[in-house]
């Protein structure tokens, strides 16, 4: 079976479907019956036959893809970047656009300009799935909201569930940032496209701590907003991978402040940490999280002030939670998430 994948994010989408596509590909290339050929640009084709030629990966161009015929060609960035006559397989993101993106989020007049908005992008996700023949979908909870904004059949959408690598696993590793080590610290994660969710998730803090020795750390948000800055410990990062598990594994709390279902991956990384996580009961976030963590209504901010101070201030609870984020990760395993995709692209063809 000869499978075409769209490369074109492999190098430039450092993280989320970039990290979830990068573990899949080698692990497809095992599969004896599966033929791969990543389809980039003419000026990349010798950098990925250097990256994946070991693999028994082919290489070529969308030129060659566009006459070249394959069983199947996989889009997964949400997008169908060139024309193929062979059947199309696309996942979507940001479909919230769809549904009009629950309590404004995507709406955030703050947003870079580089985003759509929900409008353009509802308009572009109605065209790629009119011209896909399969849907991939994260969650559950994904696979129902676009069969329902759509009118598309849910069997002929698959759900694949992207589980992080066992870089994400939990070990016992000391704090290698001593200021960090310094006193408990909550971490906010996936706030930056909605300044108004950041700026709620900073008040929560505040509520939560008067006089209680404890830092605030943004992750990868370059928010200065004096909220943040007043705050007698505080701190912005925009940390590597290594540097985010750590993070992750040694925070008090944390906060996932984004109500887009794209920041599943985000819970699904923090939790394989072993991480206690602290986030809505909006869009798939709910079922990527399990029974780890807490799910807590998303716009009651007065509630989670009180969680978060209970749960900072709780060591049996942090205990607990931290286990269960751990059971939580145990009972998946990257391998299923390669089986899982190998399984929906051949029952396609």
């Amino acid at each position: 079976m000869r499978v075409a994948i769209d490369a074109g994010g492999l190098l430039t989408e450092k993280r989320g479907a970039g990290r979830a596509v990068r573990t899949l590909i080698p692990g497809l290339a095992r599969f004896a019956n599966l033929e791969l050929t990543l389809i980039t640009d003419e000026d990349r084709l010798e950098e990925f036959q250097q990256r994946y030629g070991h693999l028994g990966i082919d290489v070529d161009t969308a030129r060659a893809a566009r006459t070249d015929t394959f069983d199947i060609v996989w889009y997964p960035w949400g997008r169908i970047t060139f024309p193929t006559p062979s059947p199309r397989a696309v996942t979507l993101h940001h479909f919230e656009a769809l549904t009009h993106a629950e309590r404004g989020i995507g709406t955030d007049s703050a947003v870079p300009h580089t985003f759509l908005t929900p409008w353009r992008t509802r308009i572009g996700l109605q065209r790629v799935a009119r011209q896909a023949d399969l849907l991939l979908a994260h969650t559950s909870w994904s696979k129902h909201r676009i069969s329902e904004a759509l009118d598309i059949a849910e069997r002929d959408i698959a759900v694949v569930t992207p589980v992080p690598t066992s870089m994400w696993n939990p070990v016992h590793e000391p704090l290698s940032n001593t200021l960090l080590a310094e006193m408990p610290y909550v971490l906010i994660v996936g706030g930056w496209r909605s300044h108004h969710r950041l700026a709620e998730g900073v008040r929560t803090f505040r509520r939560a701590f008067h006089r209680e020795e404890v830092r605030l750390i943004l992750s990868g948000s370059t928010y200065q907003d004096s909220l943040f800055t007043s705050l007698p410990h505080h701190l912005a990062l925009q940390p590597s991978d290594t540097e985010l598990r750590e993070l992750y594994r040694h925070a008090s709390a944390i906060l996932i402040l984004a109500s887009e279902s794209h920041h599943s991956w985000v819970v699904s990384e923090a939790t394989a940490c072993g991480g206690i996580v602290l986030a809505g009961d909006v869009t798939s976030l709910p079922e990527s999280m399990g029974e780890s963590g807490l799910i807590l209504p998303p716009d009651d901010w007065g509630l989670w002030s009180e969680t978060l101070r209970e749960v900072v201030n709780n060591e049996p609870l942090r205990h607990s939670l931290r286990q269960s984020a751990i059971a939580q990760a145990k009972r998946h395993s990257p391998q299923q998430y390669i089986d899982e995709m190998a399984a929906a692209l051949q029952r396609f063809a």
